[in-house]
């Protein structure tokens, strides 16, 4: 064994390659110095070597919070952090307390899957030093850091001259509250010796919060080389921002060259932007200075409805702000023009939007009317208005694990999009992982009638739904909740309350309904 060992490292020394090992978390006890604890696993990775860490311990969840938890730093290291546990097959949560999760520097490489990160009240994750992380399947919800200070932008994470990869992933109730913004993500260059890249597929942002970018925050400064960022394929739902764009915030100083940021199939349904006097972008606010080369974001298949700035007052519809458009002021002098979008086959539903009124009729860009075009599977009060039946805000009802925005069998959005466009890529499945037509449909899923990743829902790995016949169960609620039970055209057919671990009998016959629960949504097939 020992020859072995050695002939490895002598090949991998040779090959310029490191070392491979997997070391196990088999303790949920948070104590760097109890042997298989996460603090003493992590603590140990050497650099030398690409290390995968698997958890293999009774029970689900990580209480991150003890006198021990620092926050864990990895500089010049490769890791990758399977969640998965073990002992039970399901996801590990970490729950986390006033200190960061992870610190990422010196060109370390890190991935994550299957994990859930939840309830940090610093920055989840940070990276600086062209680091590379990447997080597949991952859950990261209740990550708030609610000081508005320079440095607080992206409960979720910080991301400074880093490349970032985030693929089917989740983000629910995350705030960030620092000057530039970043719900759950920022992004953004300063000196860097790479061009930085933010890549984001088959995501739903809900329910985060920011000064701006409800979701995401994006800023370029003067020194840094032009960074990448693709956003496909992804759900933003109900983010809300108190200054510009309501799930997403763009804006360049001075790179070094044109920025052209891409958004590619996705879906903005009840974002609000709370700022009370200026058009300020309820989903999308694109801003690149007057001293900054010319900012060229490409929008293609996206679909937008219900997104609104100043909701509480005057509650005009607001997608997209962006400046400098052609004959923009500042005040009362005139800019140029620093924002020339390329815009196709998107649906808007903010007629008044400057941002849609000068794109070209030729583009293969429309409106769409919400209260009456067949758009969502489903459709509910945006949970913004809190019930107050003084506010009407409408969104879409989110459903399956990764609570997307399903579209109506009728929709008018189906076949609409476009299947390729000249060095953009145009994604070949939908959020959900179904193929994409020859004519595809605009937003981030195409219709299906059996509708995958709802029939095992969880949230947070806490409430489950299930049915036998018309009879309902719930177990995981806090008390009770609100039922609502729609049919497939997207119509209300019943609401009510149900209990944990209580039964409730639906009045409705043979067929296939959604009942949504406390933001989970659930697939039944009554018989």
């Amino acid at each position: 064994m020992k020859k072995s060992t050695s002939l490895l490292c002598l090949l991998a020394l040779c090959s310029g390659t490191l070392l491979a090992e997997t070391v196990q978390v088999t303790t949920a006890e948070m104590n760097a110095a109890t042997e298989g604890s996460l603090l003493q696993v992590m603590s140990a990775i050497s650099g030398e070597t690409e290390t995968t860490v698997e958890f293999n311990f009774d029970g689900e969840t990580l209480e991150y919070n003890t006198e021990d938890c620092k926050g864990i730093d990895l500089d010049k290291k490769n890791v990758k952090i399977d969640g998965l546990n073990k002992k039970n097959g399901k996801p590990v949560t970490i729950v986390g307390g006033s200190n960061y999760f992870l610190n990422l520097s010196g060109g370390s490489n890190v991935s994550m899957e299957n994990l859930v990160v939840k309830g940090f009240s610093a920055i989840a994750i940070k990276m600086s030093g062209d680091c590379s992380f990447s997080a597949t399947k991952c859950v990261f919800r209740d990550n708030r850091d609610p000081k508005n200070e320079s440095g607080n932008n992206g409960g979720v994470a910080r991301i400074n001259n880093c490349n970032a990869t985030f693929d089917q992933c989740w983000f629910y109730n995350n705030k960030g509250m620092g000057g530039y913004g970043g719900g759950a993500l920022c992004f953004y260059t300063a000196e860097s010796t790479m061009a930085p890249a933010l890549r984001i597929t088959n995501c739903t942002f809900e329910y985060n919060e920011a000064v701006s970018g409800g979701a995401v925050g994006v800023n370029v400064l003067k020194k840094g080389v032009v960074p990448s960022v693709y956003i496909a394929n992804s759900t933003f739902a109900n983010n809300t921002c108190g200054d510009r764009g309501g799930a997403i915030y763009m804006q360049t100083a001075e790179p070094s060259g044109a920025f052209e940021p891409a958004i590619v199939n996705c879906t903005f349904v009840g974002n609000l932007n709370n700022i009370t006097n200026s058009d300020d972008g309820g989903a999308i606010n694109v801003w690149a200075r007057a001293t900054a080369e010319p900012m060229r974001p490409v929008l293609i298949n996206n679909l937008f409805a219900e997104n609104y700035y100043d909701p509480w007052d005057t509650n005009p519809l607001n997608d997209v702000k962006a400046f400098y458009l052609e004959g923009d002021k500042a005040g009362d002098v005139a800019q140029p023009q620093t924002v020339f979008p390329v815009c196709k086959n998107n649906y808007f539903a903010a007629a008044n939007d400057k941002f849609y009124q000068v794109l070209d009729a030729a583009d293969g860009n429309a409106l769409i009317d919400f209260s009456n075009d067949a758009v969502f599977a489903a459709t509910e009060q945006n949970p913004w208005d809190e019930n107050d039946p003084e506010y009407s805000h409408m969104t879409a009802t989110l459903m399956g694990d990764l609570h997307v925005a399903m579209i109506a069998e009728s929709s008018v959005v189906i076949g609409k999009g476009l299947k390729s466009y000249e060095g953009v890529e145009i994604p070949t499945t939908d959020q959900l992982g179904n193929p994409r037509p020859e004519a595809p449909a605009v937003g981030a899923v195409e219709y299906a009638a059996e509708i995958s990743g709802i029939e095992s829902a969880v949230v947070g790995n806490e409430l489950r739904i299930w049915n036998d016949g018309r009879v309902v169960y719930a177990a995981g609620l806090d008390g009770e909740a609100e039922a609502r039970v729609y049919n497939l055209t997207g119509s209300l057919v019943y609401e009510g309350v149900i209990a944990d671990g209580a039964a409730l009998e639906l009045p409705v016959a043979q067929g296939i309904y959604l009942i949504v629960v406390d933001h989970l949504t659930q697939k039944l097939i009554v018989r």
